[in-house]
Formats: structure tokens, sequence, C-alpha cells
């Protein structure tokens, strides 16, 4: 959830720090939620074809390599509108599909959702003010290199969750 409250509540001040002016920031916020919606939309149709891993590391690198292709772009307002369209079609799958993949792995009890949706919230509540810091700090540089470094944390979350959490899990809840 941190990745797209902090891309969608920091792209329009990104824009006005670029000076690209108040409508592209409008264009690059609507096109992000367009892409998201799609994105949420394509995964609704198709997801069950795919496997959940697959599409929650083709998600994760996506994110990464748009994050950092917004950032290499600078103040380029067309490949901007392009990649906040990608970057939300990219993200969009990543919090259904996580509850869809740990519910393959271990049941879904209260707790173990209790700490999904806990976990992904945090990214909620740390990346918007961190961004904002940075962005006094750094600049405009400051969201999509935050965001390409927040999207390399969900990989390794996703890593440890896939590699470490799960095999480690009380025998209670495989049962």
């Amino acid at each position: 959830m941190g990745l797209e409250v902090c891309f969608a509540g920091w792209v329009a001040t990104y824009a006005d720090e670029l000076h690209l002016g108040a409508g592209w920031g409008t264009a690059f916020t609507a096109t992000f939620w367009g892409g998201f919606l799609a994105g949420r939309l394509f995964m609704a149709w198709r997801g069950e074809r795919l496997g959940t891993e697959r599409v929650l590391w083709v998600s994760v690198g996506a994110a990464t390599v748009i994050a950092v292709g917004i950032a290499v772009v600078g103040a380029a307002p067309v490949a901007i509108l392009v990649g906040s369209a990608a970057f939300g079609a990219a993200i969009a799958p990543q919090f259904p599909t996580m509850l869809a993949h740990l519910h393959r792995t271990v049941p879904l009890t209260g707790t173990v959702t209790a700490w999904c949706i806990a976990g992904s919230a945090i990214g909620g509540l740390l990346l918007p003010p961190l961004i904002g810091t940075l962005f006094e700090a750094v600049g405009a540089a400051a969201l999509p290199w935050t965001i390409a470094v927040a999207s390399v944390g969900s990989a390794v979350v996703l890593f440890a969750t896939d590699r470490w959490a799960l095999a480690r899990l009380p025998t209670a809840l495989h049962a």
C-alpha cells in the first residue's frame, strides 16, 4: 500500500518541482490511477491462470525498473505520463496477490491476516513523510528513487516470506 499512497500522493509535487505545471501533475496522478485500475482489472480477468509467485516477482521487478526509468528521464512529461500509467499497472496486483499467495502457502487465520494487513500499512505510514523529508533535502529526485528502493524492499519481503518465514511458521498453522 505504501507504493501506491506515495506515488499518487507525491507525483503532482514531483511535477511541480520539475516546473512542469499543475496540469501535468494532475495528468500524472490520473494516469497512475488509470493504470492501477487496468492492472487490477487484468488480474481479476487473468489472475487465476498466473501463479501468484510469478505475478508478485514480475510486479516488484517491473515497479523497480519503471521507478528508475522515471528518475532517469528527468523532466520529460510524456515519458513520466507513460511511466505513471505503467507504474500503476505494475503495482496494482501486489496487495491482493500477496494475500492470495499467502493463503496458498499457509492458512489465513485472523492472526496471519492481521499481521499481513498491518505489515502492508507500515509502508503507507512511513513512506509519505520520508519522501516529504527527502523532497526538502534533495529535491524532486526523492520520489522515483525512494519508490525504487521501496520496490526493492518489497522484493526482500517477498523473498523472506517465501524462503525463510513460511518455512518456520508453527506446525499448527500447517494443519
